[in-house]
């Protein structure tokens, strides 16, 4: 189970990043619907996406169990194959 202040820094590490994202897309639209929109969409997925994920992830954790090695496997691989795509 999280602590509160984990979640604390999960909220505001998504904040921060949602903020900088709809800030960059919110540039380019200049009428108060569009900004409406945008903070609307923004703020309904960045309030469902980690339910849905607490959600989802408990009933793989039935299935699965401590996956945490293989994730890490995954993440490495991503990694060394990013780090080799940049130095092409």
């Amino acid at each position: 189970m999280l602590t509160i202040i984990e979640i604390f820094l999960i909220a505001v590490a998504m904040s921060v990043d949602a903020f900088s994202v709809a800030f960059g897309i919110g540039c380019s639209y200049n009428t108060p619907r569009h900004y409406f929109r945008l903070s609307w969409h923004f703020g309904l997925f960045q309030f469902i996406m980690p339910i849905l994920g607490a959600f989802f992830g408990r009933i793989l954790m039935r299935w699965v169990g401590n996956i945490n090695i293989i994730a890490a496997l995954i993440l490495f691989y991503l990694a060394y194959r990013m780090m080799k795509e940049s130095f092409k």
